[in-house]
């Protein structure tokens, strides 16, 4: 009777154990980490700028990154190099006015601001606004009005006029324009 196993493998066994040992085996690793590239996995110079996506965040965008989870926090980002969100440019215009001195306490956009009476401002930004659509707010505990309206005579101002009781006063206010 043949014994079932000799001393030595034929060679298709021998194919075939190499076969299944390379299928086995675990693919090759060239980074360290996961997911993750650190500058010691690059070599110096292999990567250009060209290399780097069209959207890619590059170093005038963001700072060193210390996150341990690889990604970037809001502390890293520099706020300064990002644009304006498309969406959102239309919003950008936007402002507190000091009704009592008739100055812009903070916001942008606002090139000017003048008082013509109680309560009677032009605001004039640094766009067409009588194009965009206005949105203003009182400021402030007590109830009043607020009316804006478009300027016949300068297509970059509003005229506003704030009121308490019915009688023309002067109050803070926010504006908005949206374009």
């Amino acid at each position: 009777m043949r014994r079932l196993i000799s001393g030595r493998p034929s060679p298709a066994m021998v194919v075939a154990f190499v076969a299944l040992m390379a299928a086995l085996a675990p693919s090759a690793a060239a980074l360290k980490g996961v997911n993750l590239v650190s500058s010691n996995d690059i070599i110096t110079g292999a990567v250009h700028k060209s290399d780097a996506g069209r959207d890619s965040v590059g170093p005038n965008e963001a700072l060193e990154d210390t996150d341990r989870g690889g990604g970037f926090t809001g502390q890293q980002i520099k706020e300064e190099a990002l644009g304006t969100v498309p969406n959102a440019a239309g919003l950008s215009d936007a402002a507190l006015i000091d009704g009592a001195s008739a100055k812009v306490l903070r916001g942008r956009g606002v090139t000017s601001v003048s008082r013509s009476g109680p309560g009677d401002y032009t605001v004039v930004f640094d766009r067409q606004a009588n194009k965009c659509v206005d949105m203003a707010l009182l400021t402030g505990g007590s109830s009043g009005r607020i009316v804006v309206n478009d300027s016949s005579s300068n297509p970059n101002a509003v005229l506003v006029s704030t009121f308490e009781g019915g009688v023309p006063t002067d109050r803070s206010f926010h504006l908005v324009l949206s374009c």
